[in-house]
């Protein structure tokens, strides 16, 4: 049988898991508790925050302008979705469809 934990030990270590000191993994560890579990709390409380803010989720979603400093050798685009995740697109992609590629990775994920 599982232990109950509280909702503010979530709230604390699900802050720790966003704070990017550690990994998901490394937090869930910590805490002694399942990766899932950690990663549904996540979702859940952004979730709520989202809703508390009357904040839907496709103006959740925003482009922000970028500056190259030096060009990448494989001219290559990097989009991070999270702490835990990133995708590369090579130069030539369309940016209509990387925008609907994470409109549509937000809607799956909320």
């Amino acid at each position: 049988m599982s232990k109950r934990r509280s909702r503010a030990f979530w709230e604390r270590v699900v802050e720790s898991a966003e704070s990017g000191n550690e990994t998901r993994v490394e937090v869930a560890k910590r805490c002694r508790v399942s990766l899932g579990t950690l990663q549904g709390w996540v979702y859940r409380l952004r979730r709520e925050r989202d809703v508390a803010g009357n904040r839907t989720a496709s103006s959740s979603v925003r482009v922000v302008p970028i500056a190259l400093t030096a060009p990448p050798p494989a001219r290559r685009l990097e989009l991070h979705l999270g702490v835990d995740l990133g995708l590369c697109f090579d130069e030539g992609v369309a940016p209509e469809y990387i925008t609907a590629l994470a409109l549509a990775l937000r809607a799956h994920g909320s």
